[in-house]
């Protein structure tokens, strides 16, 4: 019989590198984001400092694009 695991066991935690590859933002900026209460969300374990995927993913999501206004006609 196969096991399941539940949601939270399956959650997947990101470093700084990986979450600076994702998005592209240095991990200075994720660092100085996380002084000023900025940025995305993250949890610490003992010294560690992880993002969860899910979070990363709707904290992108959540972030607009563009201006909003539509270009002049040419």
């Amino acid at each position: 019989m196969a096991t399941t695991m539940s949601a939270k066991a399956m959650l997947r935690f990101l470093s700084e590198r990986e979450v600076s590859d994702i998005t592209g933002l240095s991990v200075k900026t994720l660092q100085r984001w996380r002084l000023l209460n900025m940025g995305p969300p993250y949890r610490k374990f003992g010294g560690a400092v992880r993002y969860g995927e899910a979070d990363i993913s709707n904290w992108i999501e959540s972030t607009p694009v563009g201006g909003g206004a539509p270009r002049p006609a040419a």
